[in-house]
């Protein structure tokens, strides 16, 4: 086979996908939280019982980074490719399990309560690999979105649809804006005090990594002539530069936001409905959809990634 015919047989094998049911949709993302609250429920009985033995506890690199791979990764990746068809029936087993691995801790929650100073610490070493784990769940499900497309392992039905319908990978993207969101949105902590230069060149200088990776992304592509769907961002742009638009842009809506969830939500809502607005109601989506552009437009060119920061932007404030 030669590269031509390879091409052509890799663009097919990620075209014409029209995804699949909610109900489906439901079941896996059921299974991501199911999964995450499994797994701290395992390690606070870790943590229990090394307590119970030496009565202190050093979290260290090793530790989290098995109990990561053991019961946050490794989990995800299998209930997402190759055990995905039987996703109703492993809600139903984690859980069983959850409740089988609780019970054990309740026989030591006398002893916690009367050290305080030790009920202190577990609080904190708990803390801290919850925070870890829900750091590792994102990227973990963002590399099955991703990266395990490629794969026959990968149900085909949960790959990106073409135009319309609803995949797991279509969610994922819009899910990694919201968890994103959570890290850069303040609304208590918000300095203002600097001018909307200052800050948009903080926030250049903050993107610089992910702008640089996306270059990277973007040459590697086109250099090796990897197969890629023009219809997803368009000829040269990608998630990496939408994250950095999307950034920006909120650089310019700091003053509206802060210190203010309901004008953080009104936001997002205005955003949405706008934008919906003029999908449906302007035919804007025909636009997007059409499969021509000019090549001599920039702008048309990478249509479907430029405008998508729009709709990304009200995911972000929501």
């Amino acid at each position: 086979m030669n590269d031509e015919n390879y091409r052509l047989e890799k663009l097919n094998f990620v075209s014409n996908l029209n995804g699949t049911t909610i109900d489906r949709i439901l079941n896996i993302l059921t299974l991501v939280p199911l999964v995450y609250f499994f797994s701290i429920l395992i390690k606070i009985q870790f943590i229990l019982v090394i307590y119970s033995w030496k009565k202190t506890l050093k979290i260290g690199f090793w530790f989290s980074f098995l109990s990561d791979f053991c019961f946050n990764l490794a989990p995800l990746v299998f209930l997402c490719t190759i055990f995905e068809k039987w996703s109703e029936y492993s809600i139903y087993a984690l859980i069983f399990l959850s409740f089988v691995i609780y019970l054990p801790a309740l026989k030591y929650q006398n002893a916690i309560k009367s050290n305080t100073k030790l009920s202190d610490e577990i609080i904190a070493n708990i803390l801290k690999l919850s925070i870890g784990s829900f750091r590792v769940m994102l990227y973990v499900f963002t590399a099955i979105s991703i990266l395990a497309v490629d794969f026959n392992v990968f149900p085909r039905y949960l790959a990106k649809t073409e135009k319309y319908g609803i995949s797991i990978m279509d969610l994922g993207v819009g899910m990694y804006i919201a968890v994103h969101s959570m890290k850069i949105i303040r609304n208590d902590k918000l300095d203002l005090s600097n001018s909307l230069v200052s800050r948009l060149l903080n926030e250049f200088k903050s993107s610089s990594i992910i702008m640089l990776i996306g270059c990277l992304r973007l040459f590697s592509i086109k250099s090796t002539n990897y197969v890629e769907h023009v219809s997803e961002y368009g000829v040269h742009w990608n998630f990496l530069f939408t994250i950095v638009v999307v950034k920006i842009l909120a650089c310019f809506l700091e003053p509206i936001t802060k210190n203010s969830s309901l004008r953080t939500a009104l936001l997002s809502a205005f955003i949405s409905f706008y934008y919906q607005y003029f999908l449906t109601k302007k035919n804007f989506s025909q636009y997007l959809l059409t499969e021509t552009r000019d090549f001599n437009n920039l702008v048309d060119m990478n249509k479907e990634g430029i405008f998508s920061c729009i709709g990304y932007l009200g995911i972000q404030y929501s």
